[in-house]
């Protein structure tokens, strides 16, 4: 066992340690930096505002897990973090498709509405509201939990303190303050430096007891794993996950925050940061609040404080909970914040003018009072009890998980990689991520009931809204209608070609063709998108609404020319695959589907068309160039 001096050599070295990387990352553009007169946030400011979430969670987290699966949390918090760190993977091919698609911001509501449309993104607008409205609520109840840990406070008290702390950041963010980067980075360096000693001093702590402690929680799960057989292993692995999922809500904060970035990369550069960072710190600091602290179950709501007073006195005591009041403080402001800009995108889409109202200082006030109400109605209905509100919490978030990944498999499987192609993730991976946070959800789902009926309400609400909306406000499905050819058009040009014979080639849109005046050209585009230009005059853009709808758009195509000439002999054109294998398995469902059209349409000729780009001429003065480098290099 380490001495006092050993345990603060131990300390400070952890320090030191952590100042030297975060220094050396804040260089490199790290943190706000100018280019082309804008300022852009770097990939380490982005990661302090993620943090102000992932961070706060550490303080319910942990103690929530041990509520549920005892010291296995210890496992499942390992376990769930590689989990989150593959999922982060895919967050950053979700943001390189949504920056090549124009569409930069907005993460699972803006990725599902335009690859499922509208359904189904006022889910994935339920599940992120009802996280923000958990998330407030839970950091006001911990918050007061935590600060009682040190300085006991009277149970009559504790739901007007915590009303008091959302009222006050609701009225912050009315007048116009929000927390800078530069702010928010230094929020976080002063919670890395108390997490950081925290683990730096349970690690000197380590005992006899504690190392039992630790070696039950962690060997035992995987010693019951090996004795089970299939079925009950994987519901064990759920319910695990399900439990220990909390301790790492905020990671979707990044993609929120697109807008702010200069592109994808910088998002890729931010989630590979979080993974390393909280993949260490908060497994490692849950572990050992669970491990040290006697009875884990007895101080469950404020399991992190409780540590630190056990492991370095009533000093470390007031310290962490200062750092856990900041985190849970700045976690409430992002809910505010991205709760603002996801009804603002919302209600810009649909119309509600009433919510886009804002004060003298631009703060759009209805959608803060409403967000601040709702905090408010839920900490007075489950009367201020952390308990409830992380049962709610749990179904929002891991629906939000399997809506983005559903969306992504469904992208790829359908449009492939011809287009942003920089950065992909594994479609088994994906795949696999969806049936674990799905099997996840369902446990929730089934044991947490005040979060279903809370996500469910939720998911009524807004799909009924937007319904109204679209119906009698502004429907942005056909906001680039008119800008998307009709098929009358189509038809009145096909009238025109002289012949028996009609090519319809159906073109990608950046495929390369070369016009000939017997053929008619279509291009497919998503119709929730900004339609590509036509090329010529023989050359339709023709829209579609599902991303599963592509090749059912090319058979009614197919069947109104047929329908329109039929005495005309009709030759369908596709234009050569140049995907590798591997992609073309990916999207097997689609390809399937086209390599079928025969048989609907026996009558017609097919063709798959390879036509190459036209060669780039090379000017006289770089081929004089290259003479003389030639001569330079055959010179005696």
């Amino acid at each position: 066992m380490l001495t006092l001096s050993g345990a603060g050599f131990l300390v400070l070295g952890g320090l030191v340690l952590f100042t030297v990387i975060m220094g050396l990352l804040a260089r490199q553009n790290g943190i706000t930096y100018q280019k082309g007169g804008r300022t852009y946030v770097g990939f380490v400011g982005i990661s302090a505002i993620a943090m102000m979430d992932l961070l706060a969670s550490v303080f319910y987290g942990p103690g929530e897990a041990f509520r549920y699966v005892g010291y296995d949390a210890m496992f499942f918090l390992i376990l769930t973090s590689v989990l989150i760190a593959l999922y982060a993977f895919s967050m950053t091919e979700i943001a390189e498709i949504l920056e090549g698609l124009g569409q930069k911001g907005g993460g699972v509501y803006t990725v599902t509405y335009l690859v499922f449309g509208q359904t189904l993104s006022m889910i994935a607008v339920a599940s992120i509201l009802v996280d923000y409205i958990n998330m407030a609520a839970l950091s006001s109840i911990s918050a007061v939990e935590n600060f009682s840990a040190v300085v006991p406070i009277r149970e009559p008290l504790k739901i007007p303190l915590e009303l008091v702390i959302v009222w006050a950041l609701a009225i912050i963010n009315l007048i116009g303050i929000r927390a800078s980067v530069w702010t928010t980075f230094g929020v976080f360096m002063f919670l890395g430096y108390a997490l950081v000693a925290a683990a730096m001093l349970g690690l000197g702590g380590l005992n006899a007891d504690v190392m039992g402690r630790m070696v039950e929680g962690i060997w035992t799960p995987v010693q019951t794993l090996r004795s089970m057989e299939l079925a009950p292993m994987l519901g064990y692995l759920v319910i695990g996950v399900g439990s220990t999922i909390l301790a790492y809500s905020g990671i979707e904060t990044v993609l929120q925050t697109q807008k702010a970035v200069e592109n994808w990369k910088v998002i890729r550069k931010a989630y590979l940061f979080l993974v390393g960072l909280n993949g260490l710190l908060i497994p490692a600091v849950g572990i050992l609040a669970i491990a040290h602290v006697p009875n884990p179950g007895a101080h469950v709501e404020g399991l992190i404080t409780y540590y630190a007073l056990e492991i370095g006195g009533q000093a470390m005591g007031v310290i962490m909970v200062l750092a856990a009041a900041l985190a849970l403080a700045f976690a409430m402001n992002t809910a505010f914040v991205g709760g603002t800009e996801l009804l603002t995108a919302i209600a810009e889409r649909y119309g509600l003018a009433f919510l886009l109202r804002t004060n003298r200082v631009g703060a759009h006030y209805v959608i803060i009072l409403f967000l601040a109400l709702t905090f408010t109605v839920l900490i007075l209905i489950t009367q201020g009890s952390a308990t409830l509100v992380s049962d709610m919490f749990a179904v929002g978030l891991l629906a939000s998980f399997v809506l983005n990944l559903l969306a992504l498999v469904v992208y790829r499987f359908t449009e492939g990689y011809t287009v942003m192609k920089s950065y992909r993730t594994s479609v088994v991976k994906n795949v696999f991520l969806i049936l674990a946070f799905a099997a996840a959800l369902v446990y929730v789902a089934m044991n947490k009931v005040h979060g279903t009926m809370l996500w469910v309400g939720a998911a009524v609400f807004m799909i009924a809204l937007g319904f109204i909306a679209a119906r009698f406000l502004a429907n942005p499905d056909v906001r680039y209608e008119t800008q998307f050819n009709t098929m009358d058009e189509v038809l009145a040009y096909v009238e025109r070609l002289p012949g028996e014979a009609l090519n319809v080639r159906f073109a990608r849109p950046r495929e390369q063709f070369k016009e000939e005046s017997d053929t008619v050209y279509i291009t497919l585009a998503l119709l929730r998108l900004r339609p590509p230009g036509r090329r010529s005059e023989g050359h339709f853009v023709l829209p579609y609404s599902s991303m599963w709808g592509v090749v059912k758009e090319m058979e009614a195509v197919i069947g109104k020319l047929r329908q329109a000439h039929p005495e005309k002999r009709l030759i369908v054109h596709f234009g050569w695959p140049l995907s590798s294998w591997w992609e073309r398995l990916s999207m097997g469902l689609m390809v399937h589907r086209l390599v079928m059209m025969p048989k609907r349409f026996p009558d017609l000729e097919y063709h798959i068309d390879y036509v190459p780009r036209a060669p780039k001429r090379r000017s006289k003065k770089a081929d004089g160039r290259r003479g003389e480098g030639r001569d330079r290099l055959h010179k005696p």
